[in-house]
């Protein structure tokens, strides 16, 4: 057996004088590389189900494109989002939301999605589709700044690629009629006129003519195309991309510095140093496939792959220099299949260290020491498949410690071997195998059925109860098992005892959680119809409660239940209940007594769901002082969240506003009914006079922004308080409800 190892290695270092002694670059390819630069009309959306079947013009383009015969690669920092039903290139750079200042420099309310100068680091764009604009005329952007900022985003797009080819696309129209972009689409010419060159071209793509802002778009907001208005977008794109493909050869890619101590494929280290394999290497048929010639290497996979063809001989990781002696080799974090030798310290090397490794399906053995590896410590690997496990030859002072092993022959030996340790002194810690306890080693087999596999472990330490021969002679005294922890003993749950009064501090105004009611067990604080907490959350007694809507919510309400709370109103006087409930079916009612004596009731609303929520709210009137409040429930299926209090303001002269701000509010064109203030906070979140908050408020604030803006008093819309009504002040409606 030594000598046929020694033939071996005589092969392995001959083969070594040949081995990859410069890298030399790939040629440029003839694909063309296209960045589809732009906002959410770019990005598109899959947060709905809705939205997700509408890919974005990308797809369009992308199949017109092949079925052209154009070889094209679309790049960008990301592939996001994801439309699983859609086949074709998703790389981009579209940002939902984003301005061109945002582009250009990052948006202020996302600082760590970056910005286009560090996105364009990872690829390099022959051709860039520039959609942008939207966002500009949504937050009323100055039109000179995004033409000052288009302009600046040629500049940074030439800093990547001096030749790139620049498509600038005007705004699609959304479904009603904007002054400002059609303001900024008649000056988004002046953009080619000034930036185009003829090493870098500018053109001008007209997205705008013959779009329908409102069939071309998704309903009800008009803003993002449906896949009529993706079509015409894709069409306008691949007409104006026709002749610059026939054109275009693609730039190549800047030849960067190889950094020699990044590791990207089979290589000799002749340094000391730490090298860091960058990437996995597989099916490799070198002989070797990291050589180390050179004491103080660290070599760390960084959880990467070196993988060969199964050669008789190779060698995943090779330790040696011949004659002269090296030291301090460290091979950590690496996984090594299908060599001849996983790692081979051979002839010379002393005190090194594998750790934190994989080596599986090496036809001789996972790692081997072979008339080198003297003190070489190797701990914490998982050696699984291979023909051997460890195989030590002609060594002394070798530590095998802490190593998963599960191959026919897990450790196996030749001429003289000596010093060996198989095992840590038992110490508390974590093992390779899961246990409590740092010792020996997992001595298992592929079959499930080795030592450890089965081995007793009584006082569950983690430990076998016996301890194992290695060989003849040499034994691991502290042997891993697979750990079974033990049972633990059962604790009596002790039987709840309630002590009647508040659960918590409760006050009006203010919010009542539900889960909240008093302490007093049933028909004291409660009564529930089922035993036990069915939801399993927060408190346990009879009272169903699960984790959900804003916290917690009372679930599985049934038809008679009720509930008490304690509360602290602060001033007596009129207030408005809003019960936040889901109701599914119809006839279900909640009635609200305080001390006894009914105040009113709410009838729910029927949301079709229990994970459906909505308010419901009522007028009642209060005393000041502390009081009982109980709700009592009609109906079977609802679950209820909590109940805002809010004091019904008394109305006070106020001095009338100047300009636009008459303080006389009027219908939102085209209801004919007065805004209201559902939660009266000072403003009008339903604006179409509905009584209540919903997304047709929403949609008809982004219809009318302008005509409020001019017509309405500005603070019963300024919902940021910015003294303007702005698209942030839709947003934040949106939000609301």
């Amino acid at each position: 057996m030594v000598s046929s190892l020694r033939v071996l290695s005589l092969l392995c270092m001959a083969a070594l004088l040949v081995l990859f002694l410069s890298f030399i670059p790939e040629e440029a390819g003839a694909t063309v590389r296209i960045v589809p630069l732009g906002d959410s009309v770019t990005k598109g959306s899959t947060q709905t189900a809705e939205e997700a079947q509408y890919p974005t013009y990308r797809y369009w383009l992308w199949h017109s494109l092949q079925d052209g015969g154009y070889d094209v690669n679309f790049v960008g920092s990301w592939d996001q989002p994801r439309f699983q039903d859609f086949s074709f290139d998703q790389e981009n750079e579209g940002h939902g939301g984003y301005t061109t200042g945002g582009i250009l420099n990052g948006a202020d309310d996302d600082p760590g999605q970056g910005r286009l100068a560090g996105w364009l680091g990872s690829y390099y764009p022959d051709i860039a589709l520039v959609e942008l604009g939207t966002n500009d005329v949504l937050h009323r952007v100055p039109t000179d700044q995004s033409i000052r900022n288009l302009e600046a985003i040629i500049d940074t797009l030439r800093d990547r690629n001096p030749h790139v080819k620049i498509l600038v696309g005007t705004v699609i129209p959304t479904s009603i009629y904007r002054e400002n972009l059609i303001a900024l689409n008649q000056r988004i010419p002046e953009v080619a006129a000034d930036k185009s060159t003829a090493a870098s071209p500018v053109k001008i793509v007209d997205l705008y003519s013959g779009y329908d802002g409102e069939t071309d778009n998704q309903l009800p907001l008009g803003v993002h195309p449906n896949r009529r208005g993706e079509q015409k977008i894709a069409a306008k794109w691949y007409s104006a991309l026709v002749p610059l493909l026939d054109s275009t050869a693609p730039t190549p890619t800047p030849t960067q510095t190889q950094d020699p101590h990044q590791i990207t494929g089979p290589v000799k280290i002749t340094a000391p140093g730490t090298y860091t394999l960058m990437k996995d290497i597989t099916g490799s048929t070198s002989q070797v496939g990291i050589e180390i010639a050179s004491s103080n290497v660290v070599l760390d996979g960084n959880g990467h792959t070196i993988g060969g063809t199964g050669q008789d001989g190779s060698c995943g990781v090779f330790v040696s220099s011949g004659d002269a002696p090296i030291s301090g080799v460290v091979v950590k974090n690496l996984k090594v299949s299908n060599w001849g030798y996983g790692i081979y310290y051979y002839q010379g090397v002393t005190g090194g260290t594998v750790t934190g490794c994989t080596a599986t399906g090496n036809s001789f053995a996972g790692v081997v020491l072979y008339s080198g590896g003297d003190g070489t410590t190797i701990r914490g690997n998982t050696i699984t498949q291979n023909n051997r496990g460890v195989y030590l030859a002609d060594v002394d002072g070798v530590r095998v410690v802490d190593n998963m092993l599960a191959n026919p022959y897990n450790a196996a030996y030749a001429a003289t071997v000596t010093g060996t340790v198989w095992a840590l002194p038992a110490q508390a810690g974590t093992n390779i195998a899961g246990g409590p306890s740092l010792g020996g080693n997992y001595w298992g087999s592929t079959s499930g059925t080795g030592f450890s596999d089965t081995a007793p472990d009584a006082d569950h330490d983690g430990f076998s109860d016996q301890q194992y021969t290695v060989w003849s002679g040499t034994v691991d005294p502290l042997p891993l098992v697979r750990y079974v922890p033990p049972t633990p003993t059962p604790t009596p749950t002790p039987t709840p005892t309630f002590t009647p009064g508040p659960y918590a501090s409760l006050a009006v105004p203010g919010t009542l959680e539900a889960e909240q009611y008093d302490n007093g067990g049933e028909g004291m604080a409660y009564h529930d119809t089922t035993a036990g907490n069915q939801g399993g959350a927060y408190r346990q007694d009879d009272v169903d409660i699960e984790a959900g809507a804003s916290g917690y919510d009372l679930c599985f309400i049934r038809d008679g239940e009720w509930v008490t709370y304690t509360v602290q109103v602060a001033v007596g006087g009129d207030y408005t209940a809003a019960f936040r409930a889901a109701s599914w079916g119809p006839g279900h009612t909640i009635a609200l007594s305080v001390d006894g004596t009914p105040a009113g009731t709410a009838v729910l609303a029927d949301t079709g769901s229990s994970e459906t929520y909505a308010d419901t709210a009522i007028p009642v009137t209060l005393p000041a002082g502390t009081h009982t409040l109980t709700l009592r429930f009609t109906g079977d299926g609802e679950n209820l969240d909590y109940v805002a209090f809010t004091a019904v303001p008394v109305a006070t002269p106020t001095s009338t506003p100047t300009g636009n701000q008459t303080g006389t509010l009027q219908p939102v064109p085209p209801s004919t009914l007065l805004p209201t203030d559902p939660d009266h906070d000072g403003a009008c979140e339903d604006l179409d006079g509905n009584g209540g908050a919903d997304f047709s408020d929403v949609v008809l604030f982004f219809n009318q922004m302008d005509w409020i803006a001019e017509n309405e008093p500005v603070s019963a819309f300024d919902f940021n308080r910015n003294g303007a009504i702005d698209f942030n002040d839709v947003v934040l409606l949106f939000g609301m409800i």
